[in-house]
């Protein structure tokens, strides 16, 4: 995309509308720079899955925004990738690629926090630049979220701006709960007060795509574990199951 040019007094130009997702890695600052780097690598190959899955390629996108511990991917509108994509797809999908990665790096595990927002943003060619990306970043760091991540074991928490709660969240859509969704905070950037309802999605058990092994569905409990059939799973999805489980509640129960 061509950069928008931005006049002496300050005017950006006409703005561009963007699905906005940001993502954040828990306690990054607790690694060393290798370990961060690790943490990065593994972080940009999930969300680029998880986007690529569900048919959001970089023609319906913009190179991701870094933000050090964290990144912002900025999607195009386009009638084939509605809002409700990112969340009853995209979120899922992410989910599943974090517990995936700690089942097979279970001393490495990777928790995030995830924001969904939509917007107006401008490009003056050092970047992207906007009040939504600002109140994505600002719900994405907010306390509230932050404590509500800490009170869970799961690997991904996500926020959704109100934005995004009123227009898709609560209009019933196939796959969406909006009961699963709780207002937690609300930031002010501009003036203006925006409200963040957090919501904690469900793994998304399909298969990897083209150069991966097809995985059995990981247990989503330790009582889910020891109740699968070892058919169903087989020797070496149940190792990596009891992995995972171990990796989320600190042991794993041995079958009766």
């Amino acid at each position: 995309m061509k950069p928008l040019e931005v006049n002496k007094a300050g005017d950006p130009g006409s703005p561009v509308s963007r699905n906005i997702i940001g993502v954040d890695i828990e306690k990054s600052t607790e690694r060393n720079n290798s370990g961060r780097a690790s943490l990065r690598q593994a972080m940009y190959r999930m969300l680029e899955r998880s986007l690529v899955w569900n048919g959001i390629t970089e023609k319906n996108r913009e190179k991701f925004v870094d933000r050090g511990d964290g990144a912002l991917a900025l999607i195009h509108l386009v009638d084939d990738l509605p809002k409700t994509v990112l969340l009853n797809k995209v979120m899922p999908r992410l989910c599943g690629e974090l517990a995936g990665y700690a089942a097979d790096n279970p001393d490495q595990s990777i928790r995030l926090r995830a924001v969904l927002h939509t917007g107006d943003v401008h490009q003056d060619g050092q970047g992207w630049f906007g009040e939504a990306i600002d109140v994505a970043c600002r719900l994405l760091d907010a306390p509230e979220v932050k404590d509500r991540f800490r009170q869970i074991s799961d690997p991904l928490l996500v926020v959704v701006s109100g934005e995004i709660y009123r227009s898709t969240v609560r209009q019933g859509y196939l796959g969406i709960d909006e009961q699963s969704f709780s207002q937690v905070t609300q930031v002010t950037v501009s003036g203006q007060s925006y409200e963040g309802w957090v919501w904690v999605p469900r793994y998304d058990d399909q298969p990897e795509r083209e150069g991966r092994e097809h995985r059995p569905r990981l247990p989503r409990s330790a009582h889910e574990l020891v109740s699968l059939p070892q058919r169903t799973v087989g020797s070496g999805g149940l190792t990596r199951a009891r992995k995972h489980i171990i990796a989320q509640f600190g042991s794993a129960p041995t079958r009766p």
